[in-house]
């Protein structure tokens, strides 16, 4: 969008604004008396004729307008916009909570994908319907199963989380997606391999002891 501005005494331009559009049409020739082209724009020479950039900023994130919009102009660009306020119903915590939701359910559905795509979920569903699924199939859907069962306890975690939490939570993390039994089996496998592995040690050692001969 642009503006034409009002031409001062000086040569210089500023508000009021006398023309607001897109494009140099009639509307602004009934004005100038002359024709402006695009070239104007690209070269840089539409400013000396006082047509500027005319430009609405966003509301923030938290804030909210207060009153009507307002024209300003700081020399190159004319901005309109209302003074803005905090919003008293804007909640950082739990936007970004609404956020961790959904990041949550995109990673999931992203993991369930890598396992099957959607055409083969269906039909694996319609062989465990007849009850033709293979082994293979069944394992499948049992995998996909884990990812949705972790998904729900993962997004109700969120509801206790502080924004500290938030800000350093990692959807993907590998440790999320895993169940808490298989964690634990996991945790018990390698904790019976460490003392089998000592337990070997200790009875190598000692045999090697026993077997040393004592000079006569």
């Amino acid at each position: 969008m642009y503006v034409l501005l009002t031409s001062q005494s000086d040569g210089t331009f500023n508000l009021p604004i006398l023309w607001t559009g897109k494009r140099f049409n009639k509307n602004l020739f009934d004005i100038l008396g002359y024709t402006l082209s695009r070239d104007a724009i690209r070269n840089g020479t539409s400013q000396s004729f006082g047509i500027f950039n005319l430009t609405e900023p966003s509301i923030p994130k938290g804030k909210m307008s207060n009153g009507s919009k307002e024209d300003t102009f700081d020399g190159t660009t004319v901005t309109r916009k209302a003074p803005w306020a905090d919003d008293p119903t804007y909640n950082e915590l739990d936007l970004r909570k609404a956020q961790t939701v959904k990041d949550i359910k995109a990673h999931a559905s992203n993991l369930i994908l890598e396992i099957a795509p959607e055409w083969k979920q269906r039909n694996i569903l319609a062989g465990m319907i007849k009850d033709t699924a293979t082994d293979a199939e069944n394992a499948m859907w049992a995998n996909i199963d884990i990812i949705r069962s972790q998904s729900d306890i993962i997004e109700l975690s969120v509801a206790d989380m502080t924004l500290e939490d938030i800000t350093s939570f990692n959807v993907s993390l590998d440790s999320l997606w895993i169940p808490e039994e298989e964690e634990e089996e996991t945790t018990e496998e390698t904790t019976e391999e460490t003392t089998e592995e000592t337990t070997e040690e200790t009875t190598e050692e000692t045999e090697e002891e026993t077997t040393e001969v004592v000079p006569e």
